[in-house]
């Protein structure tokens, strides 16, 4: 989790199997020591949460009486989200809905009354295998990024293992599909999203993201230090943009010029831009729609 300024994040362990424990210690010495204390609450994990009017009284009940002060609650997951949206695939909001309970709405005001924050946990740029997200029937496949040796991670496996040469040495560290930051619809339909979330819940105390990052790749085992290098983010469209940042003129994009990109510095600043870029747009939305909510990043 990004630290604020003043605070520090200590991991506890695991609760119920379904969700994690967090301490949040304000050492600002105005604040009095104040230490606040929260949870993680996954949407689908060893349970559901926010499914059915006994999940969210499961996770009510949970949440009582042990001292928590901040609850951070997964609403949006996979390109699905369990707030209503004309962005995201908002049928599990809908399906809570018909049988009679609005999960964040029900967080929120419960936690309210006891005296609890509740913040909206949203996987921002990692879809798993969801080929079916609007995101991407929207924006088409180039909202996918694409490792150095101009593979999609649409051609990836569930393991998160390519085709070719980088499947034999590498595989992704969390496997699923991964949004490229660099690209603006991506960024823009992420905002919009976030925009029906709070516009939804004005009184959201907070909102998190994770999985605001890119990809890496991990070595497979038994493979030999010799492998070519390889990497992610390598999308045509993302490399026109860096040249035409730098001022230069975009050469054909080949393998060697590729190959050239993965030592340099440039380059690597570039991709590392866009990932601030979304958070700095997602920022600028909040401000504007609701200045004093508490914004924070995994």
């Amino acid at each position: 989790m990004r630290r604020l300024p003043g605070t520090t994040f200590r991991l506890l362990g695991t609760l119920g199997g379904a969700f994690f424990l967090i301490l949040v210690l304000l050492n600002d010495a105005s604040a009095n020591d104040q230490r606040r204390f929260g949870l993680w609450i996954e949407a689908e994990g060893a349970k559901t949460a926010f499914d059915s009017p006994s999940d969210v009284r499961e996770v009510l009940q949970f949440t009582e009486g042990q001292g928590l002060t901040d609850l951070y609650c997964q609403v949006y997951r996979n390109g699905r989200s369990w707030f209503p949206s004309l962005m995201a695939d908002d049928a599990p909001y809908r399906r809570a809905l018909a049988q009679g309970v609005d999960p964040l709405r029900t967080m929120i005001d419960t936690a309210h009354r006891r005296g609890q924050r509740v913040h909206a946990w949203f996987n921002t740029l990692r879809i798993y295998h969801n080929r079916e997200a609007p995101l991407l029937k929207v924006i088409g496949a180039e909202a996918v990024q694409k490792d150095s040796y101009g593979n999609s991670l649409l051609t990836y496996n569930g393991s998160g293992i390519g085709p070719g040469a980088m499947g034999e040495g590498y595989q992704l560290d969390t496997p699923g599909l991964w949004l490229d930051p660099a690209s603006p619809e991506v960024r823009r339909y992420l905002v919009e999203t976030i925009r029906d979330l709070v516009t939804a819940y004005p009184d959201l105390d907070g909102v998190h993201l994770d999985m605001v990052r890119f990809p890496f790749l991990m070595r497979r085992k038994g493979t030999s230090a010799a492998t070519i290098p390889g990497g992610i983010g390598y999308s045509e469209a993302s490399l026109k943009r860096f040249y035409e940042f730098t001022g230069r003129p975009v050469p054909p994009i080949t393998a060697k010029l590729v190959r050239s990109l993965e030592e340099s510095s440039a380059w690597d600043t570039w991709r590392r831009a866009q990932v601030t870029l979304l958070v700095f747009e997602i920022k600028e939305l909040l401000n504007s729609l609701a200045p004093d909510i508490e914004f924070s990043a995994a």
